[in-house]
Protein backbone atom coordinates (compact mmCIF):
# COMPACT_ATOMS: atom_id res chain seq x y z
CA UNK A 1 0.00 0.00 0.00
CA UNK A 2 1.32 3.52 -1.03
CA UNK A 3 0.01 6.04 0.92
CA UNK A 4 0.70 10.13 0.20
CA UNK A 5 0.56 12.37 2.81
CA UNK A 6 -0.23 15.24 0.34
CA UNK A 7 -2.92 15.05 -2.96
CA UNK A 8 -2.33 15.60 -5.83
CA UNK A 9 -1.82 14.84 -9.89
CA UNK A 10 0.71 11.88 -9.79
CA UNK A 11 2.79 12.92 -13.22
CA UNK A 12 5.02 9.89 -13.43
CA UNK A 13 5.53 6.44 -12.00
CA UNK A 14 8.96 4.22 -11.71
CA UNK A 15 9.10 1.78 -13.72
CA UNK A 16 9.76 -0.26 -10.86
CA UNK A 17 6.91 0.20 -9.57
CA UNK A 18 4.89 -2.74 -10.50
CA UNK A 19 2.90 -5.84 -8.98
CA UNK A 20 5.39 -7.92 -7.59
CA UNK A 21 8.49 -5.77 -8.38
CA UNK A 22 11.33 -4.41 -6.43
CA UNK A 23 11.88 -0.69 -4.95
CA UNK A 24 15.15 0.01 -3.93
CA UNK A 25 15.41 2.44 -1.11
CA UNK A 26 16.03 6.24 -1.80
CA UNK A 27 14.88 5.00 -5.11
CA UNK A 28 12.02 7.48 -6.27
CA UNK A 29 8.50 5.84 -6.39
CA UNK A 30 6.00 8.69 -7.63
CA UNK A 31 5.81 12.45 -8.29
CA UNK A 32 3.05 14.52 -7.63
CA UNK A 33 2.19 17.40 -9.95
CA UNK A 34 3.70 20.09 -7.50
CA UNK A 35 1.95 22.88 -9.36
CA UNK A 36 -0.83 23.01 -7.12
CA UNK A 37 1.47 23.26 -4.38
CA UNK A 38 3.50 26.43 -5.90
CA UNK A 39 0.45 27.98 -6.52
CA UNK A 40 -0.88 28.04 -3.01
CA UNK A 41 2.52 28.69 -2.15
CA UNK A 42 2.54 31.97 -4.07
CA UNK A 43 -0.31 32.96 -2.98
CA UNK A 44 0.43 32.99 0.32
CA UNK A 45 3.88 34.66 -0.05
CA UNK A 46 1.70 37.77 -1.46
CA UNK A 47 -0.89 36.81 1.51
CA UNK A 48 2.43 37.67 3.87
CA UNK A 49 3.24 40.54 1.95
CA UNK A 50 0.18 42.61 1.55
CA UNK A 51 -0.01 41.79 6.16
CA UNK A 52 3.26 43.21 5.72
CA UNK A 53 1.96 46.45 4.00
CA UNK A 54 -1.14 46.90 6.10
CA UNK A 55 0.66 46.59 9.37
CA UNK A 56 3.21 49.28 7.71
CA UNK A 57 0.38 51.17 6.65
CA UNK A 58 -1.89 51.67 10.08
CA UNK A 59 1.51 52.14 12.09
CA UNK A 60 2.15 55.33 9.56
CA UNK A 61 -1.58 56.48 9.69
CA UNK A 62 -1.33 56.00 13.88
CA UNK A 63 2.05 58.27 13.65
CA UNK A 64 0.61 60.41 11.56
CA UNK A 65 -2.91 60.50 13.97
CA UNK A 66 -0.55 61.17 16.68
CA UNK A 67 0.97 63.85 15.71
CA UNK A 68 -1.82 66.28 14.43
CA UNK A 69 -3.25 65.42 17.08
CA UNK A 70 -0.42 66.38 19.15
CA UNK A 71 -0.42 70.14 17.15
CA UNK A 72 -4.01 70.87 18.04
CA UNK A 73 -4.07 69.76 21.75
CA UNK A 74 -0.60 70.16 23.13
CA UNK A 75 -1.38 69.48 26.53
CA UNK A 76 -3.88 65.95 25.40
CA UNK A 77 -3.11 62.40 25.32
CA UNK A 78 -3.94 60.92 21.93
CA UNK A 79 -6.85 58.38 22.80
CA UNK A 80 -5.71 54.38 21.54
CA UNK A 81 -8.30 54.26 18.75
CA UNK A 82 -6.57 57.61 17.17
CA UNK A 83 -3.42 56.15 17.16
CA UNK A 84 -4.67 53.37 15.84
CA UNK A 85 -4.05 50.83 18.32
CA UNK A 86 -6.83 48.41 17.74
CA UNK A 87 -6.46 48.29 13.78
CA UNK A 88 -2.41 47.88 14.28
CA UNK A 89 -2.92 44.66 16.60
CA UNK A 90 -5.44 43.84 14.00
CA UNK A 91 -3.36 43.90 11.01
CA UNK A 92 -0.29 41.95 13.37
CA UNK A 93 -2.67 39.09 14.19
CA UNK A 94 -3.35 39.19 10.21
CA UNK A 95 -0.22 38.70 9.24
CA UNK A 96 1.19 36.09 11.93
CA UNK A 97 -1.83 34.04 10.33
CA UNK A 98 -0.69 34.72 6.69
CA UNK A 99 2.96 33.99 8.20
CA UNK A 100 1.52 30.95 9.62
CA UNK A 101 -0.48 29.61 6.78
CA UNK A 102 2.90 29.68 4.60
CA UNK A 103 5.05 28.10 6.58
CA UNK A 104 2.46 24.90 6.91
CA UNK A 105 2.40 25.03 2.58
CA UNK A 106 5.96 25.98 1.87
CA UNK A 107 6.96 22.08 2.87
CA UNK A 108 3.93 20.44 0.51
CA UNK A 109 5.93 21.26 -2.42
CA UNK A 110 8.90 19.16 -1.41
CA UNK A 111 6.03 16.15 -0.61
CA UNK A 112 4.90 16.09 -4.17
CA UNK A 113 7.51 13.43 -4.40
CA UNK A 114 7.35 9.84 -3.07
CA UNK A 115 10.62 7.44 -2.42
CA UNK A 116 11.41 4.79 -0.39
CA UNK A 117 13.66 4.86 2.26
CA UNK A 118 14.80 0.97 4.01
CA UNK A 119 13.03 0.03 6.89
CA UNK A 120 11.35 3.29 7.45
CA UNK A 121 9.21 4.10 4.71
CA UNK A 122 10.59 8.06 4.61
CA UNK A 123 12.96 9.80 2.03
CA UNK A 124 13.85 13.43 2.91
CA UNK A 125 11.63 15.91 1.48
CA UNK A 126 9.46 12.97 0.50
CA UNK A 127 6.03 11.72 0.79
CA UNK A 128 5.59 9.05 3.44
CA UNK A 129 5.31 5.60 1.63
CA UNK A 130 4.06 2.47 3.35
CA UNK A 131 4.98 -0.59 1.62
Amino acid sequence: MVKSEVEGRIVWVSPSFSNGGSIAAGQTLLRIDPAEFEFEVAVAQADVERAEARVGIEEKQGEVNARTFARTNPDAKPSAWLRRVPHIALARAELKRSQAELAYLEPAVGRSVACVQAGTGWCRHSTRVKV
